[in-house]
């Protein structure tokens, strides 16, 4: 699935073939995402409306309601939401008939990146000056992480929602667990980092560099939960004091 400044998003095969055209909106389109049954495509454009689709190409309802372009679309997990995220400095949620949810994040910055948490309980939300939330679905939220500049043109939540990311300006990327707490940094990089993804068991993540590479990293378990799931045992305090 792809969006595109020509206003339209497209669906190709894995091959590279054409399969259908969505298109309607009357300006860019900024971002595209796949329900979970994979049965609708949910789009967000700068004409500041959102506009979910049959496979078949047809519109199936449009939202209307931000005030100013969309920059990010997301489906809950469990199919019955989507959330949008959007240059009026609000994330949305909303019901796939098209009624907003009384539900709306306001923010310090234009809304560049959303997302659910696996359990389609909490909401992910970054903004453009770096700032990192989590909210539940009444709107409320429960904490937010302060970080330098993201650069990173993703809305991926880590499986089973343990973590998320920050991309730094000079191409590292630093994780986090969800109640904010830093516990790895990944350095190669030489550019800004564009995108992040991770494996669906959560043991590894890709990134995409304006450096023109592609990097795999290994995901460590951060010790407390190490310790907390019975994986090792302290140290004794002979290997205390060896180490």
């Amino acid at each position: 699935m792809t969006a595109s400044e020509d206003n339209t998003a497209r669906l190709w095969d894995v091959n590279g073939t054409l399969v259908q055209v969505f298109k309607g909106h009357r300006d860019n389109v900024v971002s595209a995402a796949f329900s979970p049954d994979g049965k609708y495509v949910f789009t967000g454009s700068r004409d500041k409306t959102l506009r979910l689709w049959a496979l078949k190409g047809r519109m199936v309802t449009e939202f209307d309601g931000h005030k100013d372009r969309v920059y990010a679309v997301a489906f809950s997990p469990d199919g019955s939401h989507v959330l949008t995220g959007s240059r009026d400095r609000t994330a949305r949620l909303w019901d796939l008939q098209g009624k907003q949810l009384d539900n709306k994040m306001n923010h310090d910055g234009s809304v560049l990146f959303v997302g659910f948490s696996p359990d389609s309980k909490r909401i992910f939300t970054r903004t453009e000056n770096g700032k990192t939330y989590w909210w539940d679905l009444k709107g409320n939220p429960l904490h937010g992480l302060n970080r330098e500049r993201n650069l990173t043109s993703s809305n991926v939540i880590a499986p089973k929602g343990k973590y998320t990311f920050t991309c730094l300006q000079d191409g590292t990327v630093q994780l986090f667990d969800s109640e904010g707490n830093h516990f790895q940094t990944f350095t190669g990089h030489k550019g800004n980092v564009s995108d992040v993804d991770f494996s669906p068991d959560g043991k590894y993540m890709l990134t995409g560099s304006f450096d023109n590479t592609a990097r795999l990293w290994e995901i460590h378990m951060p010790l407390q939960e190490f310790l907390k799931n019975g994986i090792c045992e302290p140290l004794s305090r002979e290997q205390l004091k060896e180490y």
